[in-house]
């Protein structure tokens, strides 16, 4: 299955992250930008429901055109596209494995992944042998706070593609959608990896 860089794209792989129970109660929020444009989806739209018309342009600060109201998050994704010029994507979702995880981890501010040949879903890891470190920043309702955690990492991180809200769930970015589709395939499946494992010990 592939998802172009797109509207339609981008809201085929919103429903594709529905039906696999990763955006519940109208959670999760997803955006692409084109050209000069930022699309991002609408507050509270129920995502196994929603169309193209649910996807609204915002400037870089994250201010609709229009008169509707983009995700709560927005902020969070335009801070990722004022830090990586070549990044066209970003999306967010909220599954119980990411939730579940990094709550169980305690104040753990990193989840190393490594030994897993599903990391080869990221476009700088070619081997199994090597490792990607996921930062952990806790939650809050404040965007900046979350927005000023991650500018912090990625200062000593600058390879960084992903990251985990404690208690929330995943963002991850890419040049295109279908790229951050397989990442988010990808986070989601390590994620439930190290669920089991965790519960298996």
């Amino acid at each position: 299955m592939a998802f172009e860089h797109s509207i339609s794209g981008l809201t085929r792989a919103t429903q594709y992250f529905a039906s696999r129970g990763w955006t519940p109660a109208a959670a999760g929020n997803f955006s692409l930008r084109k050209e000069a444009e930022i699309w991002v989806s609408e507050s509270g739209v129920y995502k196994a429901q929603i169309s193209e018309s649910d996807f609204i342009v915002v400037d870089e600060h994250g201010k609709a055109v229009a008169q509707r109201t983009p995700s709560a998050e927005t902020e969070l994704h335009c801070q990722i596209y004022q830090l990586h010029r070549d990044v066209q994507c970003v999306l967010h979702t909220h599954s119980v494995a990411s939730t579940v995880l990094s709550m169980a981890l305690g104040a753990m501010e990193s989840l190393p992944l490594r030994g897993y040949e599903v990391l080869k879903a990221f476009p700088h890891i070619s081997s199994h042998e090597q490792s990607l470190l996921l930062p952990i920043f806790e939650n809050s309702q404040t965007m900046a706070d979350i927005a000023q955690a991650f500018a912090n990492w990625r200062l000593a991180h600058p390879e960084c593609c992903a990251y985990i809200i404690r208690g929330h769930g995943i963002y991850t970015w890419a040049t295109d959608v279908d790229t951050c589709v397989r990442q988010i395939e990808a986070l989601e499946f390590l994620l439930e990896c190290e669920l089991q494992r965790l519960q298996l010990k």
